[in-house]
């Protein structure tokens, strides 16, 4: 199944929003979201910012990008939700889950 850009992009950009309030480091956050993004057949470009994240996708080899913008959630300081949040980027990557899996996993993870 092929995801779409709409919707690997409002994933991804949760999911940034979240690894950034949660304390995550950029470079953390860069190397999840690209991991995710790749299995995904996807190419990001991530912009942290103090109380946003902007997250610019498209398909592999397209030209056309779409930005994603969210507000950074306020859970402070998290190294559970840091954590949960990184192995799941290694479960998607591994193929282990899918994508839908993937939205589950996450909402259990920062809920």
């Amino acid at each position: 199944m092929m995801i779409s850009v709409s919707d690997a992009g409002n994933f991804l950009a949760e999911y940034t929003a979240w690894l950034w309030g949660c304390g995550a480091t950029c470079i953390r956050i860069e190397k999840n979201v690209e991991r995710i993004s790749h299995t995904f057949g996807m190419e990001t470009e991530v912009t942290v910012m103090p109380r946003h994240v902007q997250l610019a996708v498209r398909r592999e080899n397209s030209g056309r990008m779409v930005v994603f913008v969210r507000k950074t959630m306020r859970c402070g300081i998290n190294f559970s939700i840091n954590t949960g949040l990184s192995r799941l980027s290694w479960e998607i990557a591994d193929r282990k889950i899918g994508f839908d899996e993937a939205r589950k996993r996450f909402n259990r993870i920062v809920s």
